[in-house]
């Protein structure tokens, strides 16, 4: 953002650091939720369950907007959600 702040993601509402605070690569590998965000075993719900989570995880915006939960299931993954899975 102009004022220095730094987001995980754009579209995330989610502010970790300052870069006019701390440096962009203490701020990437010191703040605990982009630790927690490149740990993809943190991510629940059928994307937590999905074959291809260590390569995708899904989209932590689009979960964070749909179900309030920055772990929780990309709501727009078409590969492996419930539904999917019955119609296969």
């Amino acid at each position: 953002d102009p004022d220095g702040s730094v987001k995980p993601c754009d579209m995330l509402p989610l502010k970790i650091g300052n870069i006019r605070e701390k440096g962009l690569m203490e701020i990437w590998t010191q703040n605990h939720v982009l630790k927690k965000l490149r740990e993809r075993k943190n991510v629940r719900g059928w994307c937590g369950d999905c074959a291809n989570r260590d390569i995708c995880g899904g989209c932590r915006a689009r979960a964070y907007t749909y179900f309030g939960d920055l772990f929780g299931p990309d709501p727009n993954c078409f590969r492996d959600r419930p539904t999917h899975r019955q119609t296969r």
